[in-house]
C-alpha cells in the first residue's frame, strides 16, 4: 500500500513515516507540506492512501475534495487536533473515508491500514 503524507510539520511527517514503516506492506511514497503540493504529488504518484492533517482553519479540506474528484478509490484519512462532530461530518462530505482525532494517537490509523491489508 502506497501512502502520501500531508502535514505542514516536517517533524510530524517524520514521525508518521516511522510509525508506518512498522506496518508490513505500507510504503510512504511522498510527503507534502501544503495543499498545492499535495495535489501535485498525488497526480504524479497516485498513491493508494492519503493521510491528511487538517489545519485549524480547515482550508485544506479542498485537498480531500480534489483528490476524491481525481481518484474515487483512493483511501483518504483525515486527521484533526480535536474530536469534533461538525469537522468530522465536513471531512466525510469532502470525500474522507476515515477521520481521526490526533489525541487518540496512531492506533486508529494503524488499525485501519492493517485491516485494508488483511493483517
Amino acid at each position: 500500500m502506497s501512502v502520501l503524507l500531508v502535514d505542514a510539520s516536517s517533524t510530524i511527517r517524520e514521525w508518521w513515516k516511522k510509525v508506518l514503516r512498522e506496518i508490513p506492506g505500507v510504503s510512504v511514497v511522498g510527503e507534502a507540506s501544503s495543499e498545492v503540493e499535495a495535489v501535485t504529488l498525488f497526480e504524479g504518484l497516485r498513491p493508494d492512501t492519503v493521510l491528511l492533517d487538517l489545519d485549524a482553519s480547515l482550508e485544506n479540506l479542498n485537498v480531500l475534495r480534489e483528490i476524491r474528484r481525481r481518484d474515487p478509490v483512493c483511501f483518504l484519512i483525515a486527521l484533526s487536533n480535536y474530536r469534533d462532530e461538525a469537522k468530522e461530518r465536513m471531512c466525510y462530505e469532502y470525500g474522507a473515508d476515515c477521520y481521526f482525532a490526533k489525541a487518540g494517537g496512531a492506533e486508529g490509523v494503524i488499525a485501519v491500514l492493517k485491516a485494508r491489508l488483511g493483517l
